[in-house]
């Protein structure tokens, strides 16, 4: 009996021991605790989701600003309705003029005063300009236009838009190597620049030939394209050449 006695106390105590330690461990993690937990843990994979997509957004964005150029740059201080940067703006148009390709130097013409073509930064009086429609067909056009004066003979410089081209813009010379200053036209040749006699440009883009060996000084020439501002908008209203002059 005494025996029987002493088992009992011993699996009475041990059960005890048992149940103190589980009350003890439920009472170390109560539901609130486990519950703030559980929240703390949902928040940190809310933060971590929310991280991923900022880097995400961030790297879009850095990878479009490599594509169209830095528009924050304080060397691009103008900028296009089309978010062109000066150099991407007149990039454009110089492939086009290589292209032949008019109908991309129509799309940025002036819309009400149009584009005057001329080999010369001395504007003559009795030039033709073109309207947007007009330039995107101007190749196609077998009438003949007056560009200008011929230096050195004084006569106009009568001809088709095909055959002024031929003969006065060789955008092919103009290349990776070309020197482009941005509103700051260069004095070389002794022709009067009267660009802002006809103009209120916004911005100037002018591609720099140095000339070839062979005719040292004689034969540099310049492609110039003038914008003027409307409406917050740049649009292209000259294509103005220099060269040497008599």
């Amino acid at each position: 009996m005494r025996k029987w006695l002493i088992v009992s106390l011993v699996i009475l105590f041990t059960l005890g021991m048992i149940g103190c330690q589980q009350a003890e461990g439920d009472g170390n993690n109560p539901p609130e605790s486990r519950e703030e937990q559980n929240n703390e843990e949902t928040n940190k994979e809310e933060n971590n989701q929310e991280q991923k997509n900022e880097n995400k957004t961030n790297k879009e964005t850095n990878e479009t600003n490599k594509e169209t150029g830095n528009l924050n740059s304080e060397d691009h201080e103008t900028t296009t309705s089309e978010g062109l940067t000066n150099e991407q703006l007149g990039e454009i148009l110089l492939t086009a003029l290589k292209e032949k390709d008019l109908q991309t130097i129509a799309s940025h013409t002036h819309p009400e005063k149009g584009l005057l073509i001329t080999p010369y930064v001395y504007i003559e009086e009795n030039i033709d300009s073109f309207s947007k429609e007009e330039v995107a067909v101007l190749l196609e056009d077998d009438r003949v236009y007056t560009w200008g004066i011929y230096d050195g003979k004084g006569t106009p410089i009568e001809l088709t838009a095909r055959q002024y081209f031929d003969e006065f813009i060789d955008a092919e010379i103009f290349n990776s190597n070309t020197e482009v200053f941005i509103n700051d036209l260069q004095t070389r040749g002794n022709a009067i620049n009267n660009i802002e006699e006809f103009f209120e440009p916004e911005l100037r883009i002018e591609y720099y030939y140095e000339g070839s060996e062979e005719y040292p000084g004689m034969d540099w020439e310049s492609l110039i394209f003038v914008f003027e501002k409307s409406k917050d908008n740049l649009y292209l209203v000259a294509i103005v050449g220099d060269r040497w002059t008599i």
